[in-house]
């Protein structure tokens, strides 16, 4: 979904390069952090496949939320995506509190962790499906114009 997301940006978002690199690099980590998997609570010490999940998910996270604050820039200067310049911005704001609400819970009590993780998971998902939307749009927009030019053009 990640790296859906960042073609798509880099495609149809002017000037766009270091968003959808971004997104790429979390798209990326996501996958690391899937296929390594964290050790139980019961675990003593760290294994190896614990510290990979680890930095692979802190990386992910990391990307994902700059890769959130850099469109709100971005969008500004595109007029197709100025709507969502502002909203961009408020959720990257909200993923960076969410990401540090995860990091607080799992320091109060461990068993929270996994309620600051969903939240951190519904807030950046919900942007991307926005944006994704909302490129959908943009696109059927694009084809339906074509069309248009085409039925006007001569033959």
């Amino acid at each position: 979904g990640l790296l859906c997301l960042a073609v798509l940006h880099r495609h149809l978002v002017q000037n766009a390069r270091v968003a959808p690199a971004l997104l790429a690099v979390a798209a990326v980590g996501a996958y690391v952090s899937a296929v390594f998997h964290a050790d139980p609570e019961s675990a003593t010490t760290a294994s190896l496949h614990d510290e990979i999940h680890q930095t692979a998910s802190l990386i992910a996270f990391v990307s994902l939320i700059v890769a959130m604050f850099v469109p709100s820039r971005d969008f500004r200067v595109d007029t197709r995506w100025r709507r969502l310049a502002r909203p961009t911005r408020f959720w990257a704001i909200c993923a960076l509190a969410a990401l540090l609400l995860t990091l607080t819970l799992n320091s109060v009590d461990d068993s929270l962790f996994g309620l600051g993780q969903r939240i951190f998971i519904a807030t950046w998902l919900s942007w991307a499906i926005a944006t994704s939307a909302h490129a959908r749009t943009l696109a059927a927009e694009s084809l339906t114009d074509a069309v248009e030019l085409r039925e006007v053009a001569p033959a």
